[in-house]
């Protein structure tokens, strides 16, 4: 018997059809990443210096990977958006004030990449949110009909 995680898109079998709680978790992920770079952006031009910018940007892509872990489904999208919006957020506090031409920006640019692709090869969470490690069953379907109901996982019993 095959490791369904090993399978290719595996990963695409428990992702779920898009929904305006997604795009409404999106928003607010992008909302706060923008909220804490317009702060970061208020502390440098007070003389802070480079450091509470990558401090901040580091601590958001924490708590996007705590949230992944810890809160419900629905706000995986916020939690992603977290991630992808603090790796360069960190990365160009770190390296881009001092950059003066392209060559300068190179490195940002290749770390953000490997970062990015960190992050993607990461582990997985648990499949609901919750905490627990149990996998989803796979949905069924009766031949004559179809269910309008949800398939339920193991942690909704």
């Amino acid at each position: 018997m095959a490791d369904s995680d090993i399978l290719p898109n595996a990963r695409d079998r428990e992702r779920r059809a898009p929904a305006a709680a997604d795009a409404i978790a999106f928003t607010g992920g992008l909302g706060i990443a923008v909220g804490v770079f317009l702060l970061t952006g208020d502390f440098f031009a007070h003389g802070h210096g480079r450091p509470p910018g990558v401090a901040l940007f580091a601590v958001l892509v924490a708590v996007g990977f705590l949230a992944l872990g810890l809160l419900p489904h629905s706000t995986h999208a916020a939690a992603v958006t977290l991630i992808a919006a603090g790796i360069p957020g960190a990365l160009a506090w770190w390296i881009l004030p001092h950059a003066h031409r392209f060559a300068d920006i190179r490195p940002f640019l290749i770390l953000t990449i490997l970062a990015w692709g960190a992050c993607w090869l990461a582990p997985r969470t648990s499949s609901c949110g919750s905490g627990c490690s149990a996998k989803p069953r796979a949905p069924t379907r009766t031949p004559l009909r179809r269910s309008r109901r949800r398939p339920r996982t193991p942690c909704s019993a």
